[in-house]
């Protein structure tokens, strides 16, 4: 507890919640003010932290029991459904989730029945728009989301091994690499908004705050 009396996983869960909150105002604003807008896009983007929540609900429910398994397995259908829709229908997201499974399915991160079931749905959606809209991701992008995904990956298991709790520990709990890939992506215009890495930043974020989630 600190000096306010309040939990310190209850303070760091507020955080990450504002912090979801502001990134995902700042994604929706960007769009409305595009001189291209497109309603659609609003709910792609509020589709970002939802998914980040998600998957971060099915890691727990398994790796620490924090959560019930029964509710993940029962999310993880409509959630590979709802990434999978962004795959074939954005692609923006194409881009970003497809490289971001195939990192996941190399690292070897589909340890549960809840993820095995999600990323199976999630790629045959990814399938169905290979082969009817081959053009609808960029090969170079998601190769690079598969990169820094993998690494963010390494990173984070290297560092929970380490048992360390240094600067470089924090940072690569926090995933950096896919940020700063997707901030990459943006700035060469092979995702063609900042929108897509405010709404991403808001998808970490979410993921966090359900790992920070005071349930006692």
């Amino acid at each position: 507890m600190d000096g306010l009396g309040y939990p310190m996983k209850g303070r760091q869960a507020l955080g990450y919640l504002v912090a979801t909150f502001v990134c995902l105002v700042m994604a929706l604003a960007i769009t409305l003010v595009s001189s291209t807008f497109d309603p659609g896009q609003l709910l792609i983007l509020l589709a970002y932290p939802l998914l980040g929540g998600l998957i971060k609900y099915g890691d727990q429910s398994y790796d620490s029991g924090r959560f019930s398994k029964r509710i993940s397995l029962m999310l993880a259908l409509p959630g590979g459904v709802l990434m999978g829709s962004l795959i074939l229908w954005d692609r923006s997201s194409a881009t970003i989730f497809i490289g971001m499974l195939v990192a996941l399915l190399i690292a070897a991160k589909y340890d549960n029945p809840a993820f095995k079931l999600g990323f199976a749905v999630a790629a045959i959606f990814a399938l169905v728009s290979f082969v009817n809209f081959p053009n609808n991701f960029d090969l170079l992008g998601a190769g690079l989301i598969f990169l820094s995904a993998f690494a963010d990956e390494v990173g984070s298991d290297r560092a929970d091994r380490s048992g360390s709790r240094s600067v470089l520990w924090r940072a690569m709990k926090e995933r950096p690499f896919m940020k700063v890939a997707v901030l990459f992506l943006c700035a060469v215009g092979i995702i063609n908004t900042l929108a897509y890495l405010f709404a991403f930043l808001a998808f970490d974020l979410a993921y966090s705050f359900v790992e920070k989630v005071p349930l006692e």
